[in-house]
């Protein structure tokens, strides 16, 4: 496309914008109007622009919604978090105890008389009755509706 070919023709606006026309292919399609060819390019050129514009946007909104649905994965997965960070640490302390209470049950193997060790099973049922009564009471609590 040479500038000679747009200077005094109103088309020196079009010589930048990349359309596909130019002297030869326009005396070429004696047919064709040039203005009509010319505003043809015009609007093709424009559709595609269009037909880019539309598809970004698209794949913007697609990529949006993949984020927003991994950031709700993300929170729903972490939500529990604040709970279960004291629940560990009573579960240690928990854990504690249960070695405790097996240390007392592995002492009566080695008691040296009978007595002992019915004593020291007394005092390890006794303990367990404990905990199972305190697990019932607090199951029982929980089933209790709330009014206010």
């Amino acid at each position: 496309m040479s500038d000679d070919f747009f200077k005094g023709r109103g088309l020196d606006k079009f010589k930048d914008i990349g359309f596909n026309f130019n002297k030869e292919s326009l005396s070429q399609a004696k047919f064709i109007n040039p203005q009509e060819e010319i505003t043809r390019q015009i609007q093709d050129n424009l559709r595609k622009q269009i037909g880019v514009v539309n598809a970004t946007k698209r794949k913007e909104e697609e990529y949006k919604q993949e984020v927003l649905q991994t950031l709700k994965g993300i929170e729903n997965n972490t939500v529990g978090l604040t709970e279960v960070i004291p629940l560990l640490s009573k579960s240690i302390g928990n854990q504690e105890d249960i070695l405790n209470y097996l240390k007392e049950a592995l002492s009566i193997s080695a008691s040296e008389t009978k007595e002992e060790a019915v004593s020291k099973w007394r005092t390890v049922m006794n303990k367990a009755t404990e905990v199972t009564t305190d697990y019932e009471t607090v199951q029982k609590l929980q089933d209790l509706p709330i009014q206010y």
